[in-house]
């Protein structure tokens, strides 16, 4: 063997066959420390460059190459048979071999079947690596591996790289061949750097490239986002409408003031309301409620005027009007307990009611429960019982929160509920009493 020093690698041999591993280390260590005084390098390389032997004609591998595989063999025995000590001193030696053990560690990372503490230390080693496969190999692992550490490990790991992978990952969005796989990796790197390259595919002709790169760039408060987005509301793809609405909500409750001058967001919105797909629906009731205005109260409102309207969005369109909270929103919120003969729908309100925190709303929230609770119309859902059982916690919710609210006439609800022929209704009932005592 053309060995720098064969005595330490010999011993590391012999020390890995009686799975000695510490022992191997300590050679490995000692080895790399007399190269480094010597001033020779074993460069880290993906490949063996070959050196021509004169007597046959063919490639022979350098000395300095028959070294770094022997120490590549012996470090990668360590962390694959090694314990957690051992494998942590080992991961901190095997970054200095190069580029060569990004495939034996992407190949361990993606080993369903391997140890999950030899997969959490492969990738915690490949964190090290500023390499868009790498990158890659870690988005793969979080996409679809559900173990909560490896999980963890993968985000720490690109939080690690990801900035600077994302030169490289940019010029793949150049190959149609890659370009699927590079807005993935660029979605999963929570860095400004990303926005530019994401920008230059939100018209991609795929609709899934264009809702995953709408999907990341809705987490910025950047003034070239909210532009793409109230464009992105008329995407063909319903998922990239889907988005582009999440990201208008969420620049609503960042307060963001890079929205387009000329740009009525309520209207906007409002037209999603009446999208053709359920989820954009849902999401545009959600969003109008992170605006918090009056108008946008009274967007929501409308969809409880069509008997058009599904059941889970007038579930939705309820629970966005109690989340906005202010006078307006629940003054729609009582018509509609008034008229509904949805029970879903009639539960959302009063659960929603008694979630109500604002001092001034809290005495509103309390008598529109006890109104509810007077409704004698046969077919309204108050006579279930598992609506009476979400009053009675409501009201006790409420009275518990305010020291201005009226507790007689709360209490008086209360008891009135006590005398409801169905048992369930009766203990729910005096637990609720007994909360705010």
């Amino acid at each position: 063997m053309l060995l720098t020093n064969p005595t330490l690698i010999e011993q590391a041999y012999a020390a890995a066959a009686k799975h000695n591993w510490s022992l191997v280390i300590q050679c490995l260590q000692q080895f790399w420390g007399e190269t480094a005084g010597t001033g020779r390098t074993l460069a880290p390389q993906r490949g063996l460059s070959m050196t021509l032997a004169p007597q046959r004609g063919r490639p022979q591998p350098t000395s300095d190459q028959l070294d770094q595989e022997a120490l590549l063999e012996l470090a990668l025995k360590v962390l694959v048979n090694g314990d957690f000590q051992e494998r942590w001193e080992i991961a901190s030696f095997l970054p200095k071999l190069g580029d060569a053990t990004i495939s034996p560690l992407h190949a361990i990372l993606e080993d369903e079947q391997a140890d999950l503490d030899l997969r959490w230390f492969a990738g915690r080693i490949l964190s090290q690596f500023e390499d868009p496969a790498v990158v890659a190999a870690l988005v793969l692992l979080l996409d679809n591996d559900g173990d909560e550490e490896l999980s963890q490990m993968a985000t720490l790991a690109l939080a690690n790289i990801g900035t600077q992978a994302i030169a490289s990952l940019a010029k793949l969005l150049e190959e149609p061949a890659s370009v699927t796989l590079a807005v993935s990796c660029l979605s999963r790197i929570r860095s400004n750097g990303t926005i530019a390259p994401l920008l230059q595919v939100v018209n991609h002709p795929d609709p899934i490239i264009r809702a995953k790169a709408i999907d990341a760039l809705i987490s910025f408060d950047d003034p070239r986002i909210p532009p793409v987005l109230v464009a992105a509301v008329n995407d063909t793809a319903a998922p990239v409408r889907k988005s582009a609405v999440t990201g208008l909500g969420l620049c609503c409750t960042h307060n963001s003031q890079h929205y387009p001058p000329d740009v009525d967001m309520v209207q906007v919105l409002k037209e999603r309301l009446w999208d053709f797909n359920l989820e954009v629906c849902q999401q545009a009731a959600i969003a109008l409620s992170r605006l918090g205005t009056d108008p946008a109260a009274a967007a929501i409102f409308e969809l409880f005027k069509s008997t058009a309207t599904p059941v889970p969005l007038q579930v939705t369109a309820a629970r966005s009007l109690h989340w906005m909270a202010t006078p307006t929103a629940l003054e729609y919120l009582e018509q509609i307990i008034c008229h509904t003969t949805v029970t879903e729908v009639f539960r959302e309100i009063i659960t929603g009611l008694g979630m109500i925190e604002s001092a001034e709303l809290i005495p509103i929230a309390s008598q529109m429960i006890i109104r509810a609770l007077q409704n004698h119309h046969p077919h309204s859902p108050i006579h279930d019982a598992t609506i009476k059982i979400s009053v009675a916690w409501a009201i006790a919710s409420l009275t518990g929160r305010s020291n201005q609210l009226q507790q007689p006439e709360a209490t008086a609800a209360l008891t009135h509920l006590l005398t409801d022929p169905d048992p369930r209704v009766q203990l729910h009932v005096r637990h609720a009493l007994a909360s705010r005592s």
